[in-house]
């Protein structure tokens, strides 16, 4: 895959003494200079507590992508960006759907996370739905799993995957303007993109823009794509039908920003078009689009027993058709909205942590002569903690724990009443569920640079 992006270059250049060229016979000897100090950056994991945590701080195996580690990783799709990270797989349903598989557990045993909210889409329903953002946009990636992952629900009893794209500026602005271009192009599937990301503003005003459009072709590959006795006789060689795909998505955003806090809103769309490879003599495509409106509002002064508050929300409406070469075959939607508060505490003691809670509500839906699903208005609420004990300067104890009750709604929408109003828009039977998840992790440093970690937790996810 070859790559060209337009960033701020540092060049360093070498200059030789041409052949021939005459040198003095006694060159001056450069004063001697103390070598200078190595200095070994880690990577903060930003989403994973109450303060910004290195991996050698958490109980947990922890992975974080970015700067140029995610620009050389990047690929089309969020499992394929991760599937060569240790204990990350992924499902890989064709070129343009692959959601990740972390340590054998996927669907709705994984969270997928858009800056720390969940994507509102379906692709946990099935392996051809593909994740409902973009990682090309992304400007970092972290994979979480352990005790940190109670915050964000019990379908995270195998991890969590929060990518963050930066839709809502986290920086008051340092300048008018600031940008990137980035161009892509090569790859079985012959992919081409470009993404241009502008950001900018004035005094606390600062705002981003965020752009992206992919293409690519059938993979290429070996020979046929079915070699079975009832494979297809007039197969097309040396590529695999169906598995094509277009995108494309935006977003805008805006923050403003205080002395004690910041606050802030970014709207997106993403569209995408893919083939679902099936070695059929008929192709599958989906056509998906995605609606999404997001704010985040933080307060980073004491409120007395507080040490701020962060506030999230995100409001989506998902469609994807699967289509035929005549007709559609099946339509999935999904109309949902996502809250969630985070209130870290002031020491108590030697303590400290923060409490939480997360609302949340999807109105899911599926038509088609192929669907079984039934409708639903799923309804979840929860609230949790996760604090840090230090036991000395080498040792720390990590507790955390969730309650979480949830309530599902069957049946068809009742007429009249507004959907994502409660479960009386919901006429079929309803089925409530409590759940208690809790986790406890020991680090130990013995030396700079190392840690030894474990951890056990006791998981319940509930139904979907």
């Amino acid at each position: 895959m070859s790559r060209f992006s337009v960033f701020p270059l540092l060049t360093s250049v070498l200059l030789l003494s041409p052949a021939g060229a005459q040198t003095p016979a006694n060159p001056p000897t450069p004063a001697p200079r103390s070598p200078e100090p190595v200095q070994h950056l880690d990577q903060f994991v930003v989403s994973a507590g109450h303060d910004p945590k290195t991996s050698f701080d958490v109980a947990q195996g922890t992975l974080v992508l970015a700067g140029e580690e995610l620009h050389r990783l990047t690929q089309a799709t969020l499992g394929e960006t991760l599937a060569g990270s240790p204990g990350v797989s992924s499902t890989y349903h064709g070129p343009g759907s692959s959601r990740p598989v972390i340590r054998g557990l996927g669907g709705d045993r994984v969270r997928v996370l858009a800056n720390g909210i969940g994507t509102l889409d379906a692709s946990n329903v099935s392996p051809d739905h593909a994740v409902a953002l973009e990682p090309l946009l992304a400007s970092r990636i972290e994979v979480l799993r352990g005790p940190s992952t109670l915050l964000y629900g019990s379908s995270a009893v195998g991890g969590a995957v929060n990518v963050i794209d930066n839709a809502i500026p986290d920086a008051a602005p340092s300048g008018p303007t600031r940008g990137a271009v980035e161009l892509r192009a090569g790859g079985a599937a012959r992919e081409t993109a470009g993404v241009l990301a502008v950001g900018g503003g004035t005094g606390r005003l600062a705002t981003q823009l965020n752009l992206l459009h992919l293409r690519t072709d059938d993979a290429g590959i070996p020979g046929v794509a079915r070699h079975d006795a009832e494979a297809p006789g007039d197969q097309p060689r040396g590529i695999l039908p169906g598995s094509a795909s277009t995108t494309s998505s935006g977003s805008l955003g805006a923050a403003t920003f205080w002395d004690g806090g910041r606050a802030g809103l970014a709207l997106s769309r993403f569209t995408t078009e893919y083939g679902v490879p099936t070695g059929e003599e008929e192709p599958t495509t989906i056509r998906l689009r995605r609606h999404r409106l997001e704010g985040e509002a933080e307060l980073t002064r004491d409120l007395g027993l507080l040490r701020g508050a962060k506030a999230r929300f995100a409001l989506g409406d998902y469609r994807h058709d699967e289509l035929g070469q005549d007709d559609v075959h099946a339509t999935f939607t999904n109309r949902a909205w996502e809250t969630r508060l985070e209130l870290p505490h002031a020491p108590l003691g030697p303590v400290s942590g923060l409490l939480g809670a997360q609302l949340s509500q999807g109105d899911f839906e599926a038509s088609g002569e192929e669907v079984s699903t039934p409708a639903s208005l799923t309804t979840n609420g929860a609230i949790f903690l996760l604090e840090d004990l230090p036991l000395g300067p080498r040792w720390s104890l990590q507790l955390g724990g969730r309650l979480e009750a949830q309530s599902i709604a069957l049946g068809n929408v009742t007429p009249g009443l507004p959907r994502l109003a409660g479960y009386s828009a919901r006429s079929g039977q309803r089925r409530a569920s409590l759940g208690t998840s809790a986790s406890l992790g020991l680090v130990f440093r013995p030396a700079p640079d190392w840690a030894v970690a474990a951890s056990i937790a006791h998981s319940e996810r509930l139904p979907t």
